[in-house]
């Protein structure tokens, strides 16, 4: 969490087991050989994450290879990678694909003073990785999370597990996009989003229990 959005408190520490996740984002060729199909807004690359596939798709696709979506608590020990500042690295150029002037050029409002040179996702592992050795942590494409959103962290787990409210059916996705400012993406960063929401910027980053042998 982070004293920074009412939604990010309070801050509190979590336990987190050992569990796998992606160094980088589902890529659209993955999700093809997955399903058949590509249903991301920016088609091109093979290497560019998936994005434009609901929570209730990215499960499913996942369940097929015996992945699944991470937990909150999972998502942010990854992308913090043993850090507590606001962003993995204090040199956040570089680090993600934000809005900046690339974006500005191409019709954002707003945009950071530096250029990283993309607009819209870029392929997955342009980027520096953190030091737990994960790409795209920063910006780049929102990537959905197991969890229900709730307003606060207040009745969160403390054992890492996903916090699923039954009665509330929007889910959380975490790590901000390439039209959000630094701001927006950060580790804490929050946004939800309803289960059959599809859109440019939101894909999808893998987890798995470790087997057990």
């Amino acid at each position: 969490g982070s004293p920074r959005f009412s939604d990010e408190q309070p801050v509190h520490e979590v336990a987190v087991p050992a569990f796998l996740i992606s160094k980088f984002e589902m890529t659209q060729a993955q999700w093809r050989r997955a399903t058949g199909a590509s249903p991301s807004h920016y088609p091109g690359d093979p290497l560019q994450p998936v994005e434009q596939v609901s929570w209730e798709e990215s499960r499913r696709t996942l369940a097929r290879w015996g992945l699944r979506l991470p937990s909150e608590a999972e998502w942010e020990y990854a992308a913090r990678a043993g850090t507590t500042s606001e962003w993995w690295t204090d040199d956040l150029a570089g680090a993600g694909n934000l809005a900046d002037r690339t974006g500005k050029r191409r019709g954002l409002a707003k945009g950071e003073d530096w250029d990283d040179g993309e607009g819209p996702p870029c392929p997955v592992g342009r980027y520096r990785a953190n030091p737990l050795g994960l790409h795209d942590t920063i910006g780049n494409v929102w990537e959905w999370c197991e969890d229900s959103y709730h307003g606060d962290y207040r009745g969160a787990p403390s054992d890492g597990s996903a916090w699923v409210e039954p009665a509330t059916s929007v889910r959380t996705a975490r790590g901000g996009a390439y039209g959000q400012l630094a701001e927006h993406s950060r580790s804490a960063t929050r946004s939800g989003f309803a289960p059959g929401y599809r859109v440019g910027d939101l894909g999808v980053r893998p987890a798995m229990a470790i087997p057990a042998r």
